[in-house]
């Protein structure tokens, strides 16, 4: 299995060599939620194809979280990072935590910015009913829009690309715990940089992407079955394919309100990872603040 772009750039594979071999009892919840969303990476590494995919793995990032709040309950793991809170591994995880809200920040701006693009063109496809469409002006509005957004969206890749993700850490070798502890949170960590990845590559519309099934999302649209079949027989990537529509004259009302529904979709999977996100962080500072 082939790991994402971002783990094979860092070393990462979809089982870390970086971790035990035996999991540790503490940490090992943790681990086997890591170990299906690096299932997820393996499946998706070469393209990722719908939006229904992307939403699984939203989901096993938000199981994740869960999991590691669990973990942070533990009040021996608090004793831990209470006892360590001075190391450098430790703050490591921190500016870790710290760095992951920022992605999840620029990713919910960039789902603003689509949903507003969708928005534009609907009000352009009413305007060419009443005659007052005009074709060149719709479609360069429409193209500054998504060059600004690609702009954002390719910085925050270089960003992810730019991170060193084998930051060295030396706890003490005595304390095993604290040694499993910070091993499975930078995991976290690379696998949650990872999804984030791939989601910007995916709603940038830039990806290759290859015929898949996963189109549960869309089988509601019942009525629509012409145009799910065209965007499955185009590559599945509802943002390239309605893209491309723009660009050929050839976009409807169905389309736009089929990337719609799947980028609200998108929007509530992030908004739970981003609170969970908040949560984990808070959990850290109060911890090391007592």
């Amino acid at each position: 299995m082939v790991a994402s772009p971002l783990m094979a750039k860092y070393g990462y594979h979809v089982r870390s060599t970086s971790l035990p071999s035996t999991s540790h009892p503490l940490t090992s919840r943790v681990e086997d939620e890591l170990n299906k969303l690096r299932g997820w990476v393996a499946s998706n590494s070469s393209s990722l194809k719908s939006v229904v995919v992307l939403q699984d793995g939203l989901c096993g990032i938000t199981c994740l979280y869960e999991s590691v709040e669990d973990l942070l309950r533990l009040s021996h793991i608090q004793q831990v990072l209470v006892h360590h809170r001075h190391e450098k591994c430790v703050d490591t995880v921190l500016d870790g935590s710290l760095r992951l809200l920022d992605v999840s920040g620029t990713a919910r701006d960039v789902l603003l910015q689509i949903k507003e693009q969708i928005q534009q063109t609907q009000s352009a496809l009413r305007r060419r009913k009443s005659g007052k469409f005009d074709s060149k002006n719709e479609l360069d509005v429409y193209s500054s829009s998504r060059k600004k957004m690609h702009k954002v969206i390719e910085k925050c890749l270089g960003d992810l690309k730019k991170m060193d993700n084998k930051h060295p850490f030396s706890p003490s070798e005595k304390d095993q715990d604290l040694l499993a502890l910070i091993t499975v949170l930078r995991e976290v960590e690379i696998i949650t940089l990872s999804v984030f990845e791939s989601m910007l590559s995916f709603i940038s519309g830039s990806s290759t992407l290859q015929k898949s099934g996963g189109w549960a999302l869309l089988s509601k649209f019942k009525s629509n079955n012409r145009i799910i079949c065209e965007m499955q027989e185009e590559g599945g990537n509802e943002v390239a394919t309605v893209y491309s529509a723009v660009r050929t004259g050839q976009i409807s009302q169905k389309r736009l309100e089929i990337l719609e529904t799947s980028i609200q979709s998108l929007e509530e999977g992030l908004e739970n990872m981003f609170r969970r996100l908040i949560k984990t962080r808070a959990s850290l500072l109060n911890i090391l603040s007592n």
